[in-house]
């Protein structure tokens, strides 16, 4: 999935795992909203990205996501938060 930073020289500090960390926290806070708020507050490309993301999960494989990826997840929250 692509994402369009703005800068793209800018990187988080975050190595692979913590990436992979923070964004199982994302994900969980996620699954915690309502439903009927997720399909308010999202465009289908945003639900799209969280429901494949929950399904990684479910089938408890590793969460990977990369830069683009992770700072996608955090404006999904930002929606929330």
């Amino acid at each position: 999935m692509t994402y369009n930073n703005p800068t793209p020289s800018q990187s988080t500090t975050l190595t692979a795992s913590e990436r992979s960390r923070e964004a199982r926290k994302i994900l969980e806070m996620l699954r915690e909203e309502r439903p009927e708020d997720l399909e308010r507050k999202l465009t289908q490309k945003a639900r799209d990205f969280v429901q494949g993301r929950w399904l990684e999960m479910d089938l408890g494989g590793q969460l990977n996501v990369t830069e683009n990826q992770y700072w996608f997840l955090q404006d999904i929250w930002g929606k929330f938060a």
